[in-house]
């Protein structure tokens, strides 16, 4: 997903492949967002994107996670 250029969010946390900066999103995104028109769609996604990866991570472990997210990362960004 990408987060909309006009939402206050810091350019290192607006890689949505990173879990990391997905849970970052879902704490802090509210703060100077929360009436910005496309919040719940964003957050919404999140918690989607945090449940489907902790599930493929619980399920095929974390090395087979970390190899997924190469592949999903490389294949997203057109390289």
């Amino acid at each position: 997903m990408n987060i909309p250029e006009d939402m206050d969010v810091p350019a290192s946390r607006r890689d949505t492949s990173e879990l990391s900066n997905v849970r970052w999103l879902l704490r802090n995104l509210a703060i100077r967002n929360s009436e910005h028109p496309e919040f719940r769609t964003v957050i919404d996604w999140c918690k989607s994107a945090v449940r489907t990866k902790e599930a493929f991570r619980e399920f095929f472990g974390m090395d087979a996670y970390g190899q997924a997210s190469k592949l999903v990362r490389r294949y997203t960004s057109g390289k």
